[in-house]
């Protein structure tokens, strides 16, 4: 799963020793950095790692599958943007280049006869919502 957001972009994939965890993957050191700071009241996150070796992704942290739905639901509380990329470039115009180039190539997905990946039915897993998400309050401002 990809995640870009205004605190960062990750990549969260099923931690391979564990099916409750999940890997928390990020180019940056900062964008965890970041994500450890909006965290904070709502998951408890591991230390973050980065390797030494070429990865595609050389920093990154283990947090729990709850954990990581507490830590996306308090982030959708707090949209306070009618534009993503706009809201992410009053903080980081670098940023927002490089995530108005994503936008563009994932543009191309509108032209493509057979679009959209096939989702299969799945069973979903209720996940205890966060007070603070529950009760619509916002996390921590950046």
């Amino acid at each position: 799963m990809w995640i870009m957001t205004k605190y960062g972009y990750y990549s969260a994939v099923e931690h391979r020793d564990d099916p409750d965890l999940l890997l928390i993957r990020a180019r940056s050191r900062k964008d965890l950095e970041n994500l450890d700071l909006f965290a904070r009241g709502n998951a408890v996150l591991g230390k973050i790692e980065t390797t030494l070796t070429k990865a595609d992704y050389p920093h990154r942290l283990i947090v729990t599958k709850v954990g990581w739905a507490s830590i996306i639901g308090a982030m959708i509380g707090d949209v306070d943007y009618p534009n993503f990329k706009n809201a992410v470039a009053r903080t980081n115009p670098r940023r927002a280049n490089t995530y108005h180039d994503v936008w563009e190539t994932l543009h191309q997905i509108e032209r493509e006869p057979d679009a959209g990946v096939y989702a299969k039915k799945v069973t979903v897993k209720t996940v205890k919502t966060p007070p603070a998400v529950a009760a619509g309050k916002r996390g921590a401002k950046r």
